[in-house]
């Protein structure tokens, strides 16, 4: 079943001020990027997020983009949970168990998409392995989310960071499938999908 949105915006933002140092330069320097776009119910009838948890170092899970269901490699067990703290229902468990009807917050069956506006990927910041996004189609994206080391200090790539990505892919996700893998057990990744039916 198509939702009903409104106020989908989609946000991305890097900016920053470099002082000045020249003596020809009289003020400080502004760079970076800002870009906002809102997706109408032209763009948007389809809007859901699940955190995955992997229970195991190496865990996998095969995310179908366009019918928005998840099946787990042999073996393996990650939680997938909506945003409510329900077991999201296009996730079977185990080695492909039998995978529900997808629905969102309130329990409608989620629409097979036809297109896909965004993807946001967001790690956990006490992370310690990488994530994996890999994707059987790269125009819905394919990036390496990196895991850090407690609070590190000495080497600025470590930590406790979020890491994330977004793809804003605008195209038809008819039998594209994403493959996320985990490096380390009890990392997480929540993921947020929109798209149009």
């Amino acid at each position: 079943m198509a939702q009903t949105l409104s106020g989908v915006q989609v946000n991305s933002k890097l900016t920053g001020t470099m002082a000045s140092t020249g003596t020809n330069i009289l003020n400080d320097i502004r760079m970076g990027q800002n870009f906002t776009t809102s997706l109408s119910t032209t763009y948007a009838d389809i809007f859901y997020s699940v955190k995955i948890t992997a229970q195991g170092a190496g865990d996998e899970l095969t995310w179908n983009l366009d019918t928005h269901r998840f099946t787990s490699a042999s073996g393996d067990s990650p939680d997938v949970i909506d945003r409510t703290g329900h077991n999201f229902g296009g996730y079977g468990g185990d080695n492909a168990g039998t995978t529900y009807a997808p629905t969102d917050v309130e329990g409608n069956t989620l629409a097979t998409a036809a297109s896909c506006a965004a993807i946001l990927y967001v790690t956990d910041s006490d992370n310690n392995g990488n994530v994996t996004i890999d994707c059987s189609n790269e125009i819905f994206g394919n990036v390496i989310l990196k895991g850090g080391t407690g609070g590190d200090t000495a080497d600025k790539n470590n930590g406790d960071f979020n890491r994330s990505a977004l793809f804003l892919p605008r195209a038809d996700p008819s039998s594209v499938t994403t493959v996320i893998t985990f490096a380390n057990a009890d990392d997480d990744i929540t993921l947020t999908f929109v798209g149009k039916s």
